[in-house]
């Protein structure tokens, strides 16, 4: 139960914005975007860490529009209450218990801090101590409607990016037989471009810019951007590395990304160096990696793990997390291999019997640590086509497609495609940041008929061209334009695991 002297922290991890209608609460890591009231953008500001659920009570107090004080501040503090409560769960929780009395839940578990917008005083302290200066102060009144404002609440594309992907650099250290990314040879952006353009996304809204690569660790001045994206009060980010970390550069990283670099992770598939070698085709790969993992942990830095399973390494899987774990490693990710755009052969897919071997064994891991959350990323091998009723299910609950509607990607060089795993070619290309402005190509042409405006026109001959949803289905829900570039080499072809069409299947995962 949540008490009326109980104190209340907005977690660090998310950040509001007044949207003129209603306020957006971000959330860091691809954890969610929840659309609220503007009353509610007010009790999430005055979370402050210092006011207790009361005082938020009596400030509110006068939004009910009641005159009798006692009448007013008793339905302000039911209201403040259950929306507490509520906001003291993550997303999935919050879908987990949307029929249940979450009076009956216990809110904030330990292990979903991260994932909760609203934290307990005690919890913040105890997972945040060093957080406050880097947390954002609010002004409630910020967050009141705007006469007039447009209102975004069921827009496809919002008025800014959310989050921006960018691909700090094309270089790499690896040469991966899974790899997505067509590593162009290309001129990166002078610092002082990049720089000013992480000004730029700072001053029109963007709550989030996250860096990948090539790998990020080869950049010449990434702990001066990381500094600048501390300075601007970016939200968190995670890094991740196929590159050697040394001592030194580990507590450098550490130092100029105080707050702001929430995870630094290391790609590891095996801890066979033979094995290792033929996956990423670079000799010795497995000492490096763990060296630089006690590097990095000894630095301070908050260290995970990701493991791509092929039918090469899956047997040393086992082995690798509990090796893994023992270093001190928090968190593992397990990735069945899926079908790369850059380089792919069908003989990295994973087999039933590999399957459920691994199945097994993630048991049996599950069983020895309890405390960890271990799934099998991309899951159940698709070699096969579902049944039409499958397919039904598993199309009309897939997840809302975010590329170029709430997010987008920029490449070393400044050119923009809608999603990270997109190829870097001509003809995904939105625009170029070399001389563009980042809202002019958010609101450009291109970058609409890619994504949440898709011509009709561009369907002529495919049976999305006279198909009655396909505006409900292509615009509003939007499909995953990744793997039609990735499967078709062009996206304005019917969706592969769309039910509606008997089009080839052609296996992803």
């Amino acid at each position: 139960m949540i008490l009326e002297s109980d104190v209340f922290v907005l977690n660090p991890y998310f950040r509001l914005k007044n949207m003129g209608c209603f306020t957006v609460l971000f959330g860091a890591n691809d954890v969610g975007t929840w659309r609220l009231h503007s009353s509610f953008g007010i009790i999430l500001s005055l979370c402050d860490g210092e006011r207790t659920v009361s005082e938020i009570a009596k400030i509110v107090a006068p939004f009910t529009g009641l005159d009798d004080e006692t009448e007013s501040y008793t339905m302000s503090l039911g209201t403040v209450i259950k929306f507490l409560r509520w906001m003291s769960f993550s997303k999935e929780e919050q879908r987990a218990l949307s029929e249940k009395d979450t009076q009956e839940q216990k809110p904030v578990s330990p292990q979903k801090h991260e994932e909760c917008p609203l934290l307990e005083r005690s919890v913040f302290n105890r997972v945040f101590t060093d957080f406050r200066p880097y947390s954002i102060e609010y002004d409630p009144y910020s967050f009141l409607s705007i006469p007039g404002a447009t209102n975004y609440m069921g827009v496809l594309h919002e008025p800014f990016p959310f989050y921006i992907n960018w691909h700090l650099t094309s270089v790499c250290s690896t040469d991966c037989k899974y790899c997505y990314l067509g590593r162009r040879k290309v001129e990166p952006l002078k610092i002082e471009r990049l720089l000013s353009l992480i000004g730029e996304a700072a001053n029109i809204g963007v709550f989030a810019i996250d860096l990948n690569g090539g790998d990020v660790l080869l950049h010449p001045h990434l702990e001066e951007v990381l500094a600048v994206l501390s300075e601007r009060k970016f939200l968190p980010i995670a890094l991740s590395t196929k590159s050697f970390l040394s001592r030194e550069k580990a507590r450098g990283l550490a130092s100029h990304s105080k707050n702001l670099l929430n995870e630094f992770q290391f790609s590891i598939d095996t801890d066979d160096n033979a094995i290792a070698e033929y996956l990423v085709g670079t000799s010795g790969y497995c000492d490096m990696i763990f060296q630089s993992i006690v590097n990095a942990l000894d630095a301070g830095l908050h260290v995970a793990a990701k493991v791509v399973i092929t039918p090469y390494n899956v047997l040393t899987v086992p082995r690798l997390y509990r090796k893994l774990k023992n270093l001190g490693v928090s968190k593992i990710r397990l990735a069945a291999y899926a079908r790369s755009g850059f380089h792919h052969t069908d003989d990295l897919f994973l087999n039933d019997p590999c399957y459920q071997w691994l199945t097994k064994e993630v048991e049996v891991l599950r069983n020895e640590f309890p405390e960890e959350k271990i799934n099998i990323q991309n899951g159940v091998p698709t070699h096969q086509a579902l049944k039409n009723e499958s397919r039904q299910k598993n199309w009309e609950t897939r997840s809302k497609c975010t590329a170029g509607r709430s997010g987008m990607t920029i490449c070393s060089d400044g050119k923009v495609i809608p999603c990270e795993q997109m190829p870097e070619t001509e003809e995904y290309f939105c625009g170029d940041l070399a001389h563009q402005s980042i809202l002019e190509i958010w609101n450009g042409n291109r970058l609409k008929e890619m994504t949440y405006g898709m011509p009709r026109e561009k369907f002529r001959g495919q049976p999305c061209y006279d198909c009655e949803e396909r505006e409900e289905c292509l615009d509003v829900m939007g499909t995953c334009i990744r793997d039609l570039a990735f499967l078709y080499g062009n996206i304005y072809q019917p969706p592969p695991n769309c039910y509606r069409h008997d089009v080839p299947f052609i296996r992803q995962t």
